[in-house]
């Protein structure tokens, strides 16, 4: 069994007291692959799980790794592969080759890579631990930790001095590029300002997007500037050093650059050019076994929402659409970049980057639990990272299907607590008394033909009656405010569409649903249940009960 990698750098940026270890090594107290807690189960029973290393032993290793020497054939250089299932490794390998001078090795877990761009996740993470620290607000203005910045819009009434928030998501306005060279900008911040004063935004601040390198140069230096220090400090203090990430750095020592970078066919004195202050966040350096770090990390207790291992808010922002373009199938988020896939059924969060002839790209399938990383000396990481995902990712899924379809669940208990009337004030939107119709309760339980007959013609009169009224609510809900009263009925609790990867039968909180909408319910001691929330589309708006 391998030895536990150190923690992920962007884990404990969101919850800094927590200590995780990859499911490669021993359960940590507090942090384990248990599922989550089954609310129709009695008091002490807990969910079937699918088993992670089942799912992990059937992935096609050997044909991916066949694809990816294929692929390394092709390419006058080499990369380094990592996959990880839900903390588990998948695959952690190199192909082709590290360094011209010996063609024969294939780049090794200690051989360095540069990330470009992928070190944009670095300095949203960095953003993300500031925050939890008290240090900053995301919603802060860039001018208030940036002194002397003084940016122009050429649009009345639109500000001219955008958040911290909107420079992570892209919808700033700021240039693309700094104003200097990348191979020639060896100048101060205060210099940098003075030279980027008056400088006119391209869109007012919120109103579209535009990606902007010189946007994050700002964001990182004034990270920086909230701390009083500098940007590769900042970054190796709070988010390296503490996640024990040793591979990791903005800058090699001559005798590591000489021994262990993987610069392909390129001279070294091109791989390792110096960007200066208009790219802080394009320097770094990483090697493959921190790169496998990542992934684990990423696909193991990031994703395990609500668990010990994290901040379950914290999270659910960090991966979110934050500027959604005009497709709807991209977006920005806190330095992810996100897009729709038909392989893997929602959102495919991701980073990629490319620099001095290096590239990487880091992919996160937040709802499969699986992440990809590749890094090459070779402009091919994000081609060879989709291929990758892709693969995985439908094996993952077709296998997930397999063992949930053959698994024996446990029939879920205590409907009753959840049968009684709601009263609350909620939008408009919501027009039924009736929940979303999927797999009733009653499917769960074994019952007589007999009674299954006699229980679906009680069903249809209630049905009858039900749909009557509810005609007779909505007439009535057009000329009244939006205050409503639920009738809720042990039949009318049902389980709505899942991930894949949920105990569907299991009736999750996160899967239950009213009108189709997610739902939660509000417990008070015993077990009773007191209210019903909406943590998602009705952010803030509770049904409490009125009665049972």
């Amino acid at each position: 069994m391998a030895a536990a990698p150190p923690p992920l750098l962007l884990l404990l940026l969101l919850l800094p007291l927590a200590v995780v270890e990859s499911a490669r090594a021993q359960a940590t107290p507090g942090c384990s692959l248990a599922p989550p807690s089954c609310i129709f189960s009695e008091p002490g029973a807990r969910c079937t799980d699918v088993p992670v290393q089942d799912v992990v032993d059937v992935v096609p290793v050997e044909s991916l790794q066949n694809a990816l020497k294929k692929t390394a054939e092709g390419l006058d250089g080499g990369f380094f592969v990592a996959v990880s299932y839900r903390g588990l490794p998948v695959l952690s390998k190199g192909f082709g080759y590290a360094r011209s001078s010996n063609r024969s090795v294939p780049p090794m877990a200690e051989d360095y890579f540069r990330l470009g761009s992928v070190t944009k996740v670095l300095t949203s993470a960095l953003a993300m631990r500031l925050r939890s620290k008290g240090h900053i607000n995301l919603d802060d203005k860039l001018s208030q930790h940036l002194a002397g910045l003084r940016l122009r819009s050429r649009w009345p009434g639109f500000t001219a001095d955008p958040t911290l928030r909107q420079v992570l998501s892209h919808s700033a306005g700021i240039p693309r590029e700094s104003p200097c060279p990348e191979d020639d900008c060896n100048i101060t911040t205060v210099q940098a300002l003075a030279r980027l004063n008056g400088t006119q935004l391209i869109f007012p601040p919120g109103r579209r997007t535009e990606y902007s390198n010189l946007g994050f140069a700002l964001l990182g230096h004034a990270l920086a500037a909230a701390l009083n220090t500098t940007y590769e400090h900042a970054l190796q203090q709070h988010v390296l050093k503490p996640l024990g990430l040793s591979s990791t750095a903005l800058r090699l020592p001559h005798a590591i650059v000489d021994k262990w970078l993987a610069y392909g066919s390129q001279p070294v004195s091109a791989a390792t050019v110096d960007l200066g202050w208009s790219e802080p966040e394009g320097q770094a350096y990483m090697a493959g076994q921190d790169l496998t770090t990542v992934t684990d990390m990423l696909s193991y207790c990031l994703l395990q929402s609500g668990s010990d291992c994290m901040d379950a808010n914290l999270f659910s922002e960090w991966f979110q659409a934050v500027a959604l373009h005009r497709d709807g199938q991209t977006a920005y988020g806190l330095g992810w970049e996100g897009q729709r896939t038909q392989a893997n059924d929602g959102w495919l969060w991701g980073k990629s980057g490319s620099v001095a002839g290096f590239s990487a790209q880091l992919l996160v399938d937040t709802d499969q639990q699986l992440a990809v990383g590749v890094m090459s000396n070779e402009p091919s990481a994000t081609d060879i990272a989709n291929t990758v995902m892709e693969m995985v990712a439908m094996s993952v899924k077709a296998t997930v299907h397999k063992l949930v379809s053959a698994a024996q669940f446990p029939a879920p208990t205590a409907s009753s607590r959840f049968v009684g009337v709601y009263e609350g004030q909620v939008p408009s939107a919501v027009l039924s008394t009736r929940t979303c119709l999927n797999t009733p309760i009653q499917q769960h339980h074994p019952r007589q033909q007999q009674q299954q007959q006699q229980q679906q013609q009680q069903q249809q009169q209630q049905q009858q009656q039900q749909q009557q009224q509810q005609q007779q609510q909505q007439q009535q809900q057009q000329q009244q405010q939006a205050y409503r009263t639920y009738h809720v009925f042990a039949d009318d609790v049902f389980v709505l569409a899942t991930p894949f990867h949920v105990d569907i039968p299991c009736l999750l909180d996160a899967e239950l649903g009213l009108d189709g909408e997610p739902i939660r319910f509000v417990q008070a001691e015993h077990g009773k249940v007191t209210g019903l929330e909406f943590p998602h589309m009705f952010v803030g708006h509770v049904l409490h009960r009125v009665s049972a």
